[in-house]
């Protein structure tokens, strides 16, 4: 290596925030939950995440609606990489 290309390189924190700001999804109109499931539940939902080839989000994002409609509240749109895009269907998933 040259002075010189080292020069016109980018430190290597720039080059991972450029690619990182590229490849993440844009998360401005969404909030970050977490919980603590029994070990089981955690396990059926990453399997059936997996099955349906889905992000575990959007599943939680689906059993949220369930919840919602069970409790006569109004379904929230769930993000374009959603369960009923992928053909996800209640119907289809009950026990």
């Amino acid at each position: 290596m040259t002075k010189e290309s080292v020069a016109r390189r980018k430190p290597v924190a720039d080059q991972d925030r450029t690619l990182n700001d590229q490849s993440k999804p844009d998360r401005s109109s969404t909030r970050c939950i977490s919980a603590h499931l029994p070990e089981d539940m955690y396990w059926q939902l990453k399997e059936l995440a997996a099955s349906e080839r889905v992000e575990m989000q959007t599943i939680v994002a689906y059993a949220a609606n369930a919840l919602f409609e069970k409790k006569g509240k109004r379904e929230i749109p769930i993000i374009p990489n959603s369960v009923k895009a992928k053909g996800f269907s209640a119907r289809s998933h009950k026990p």
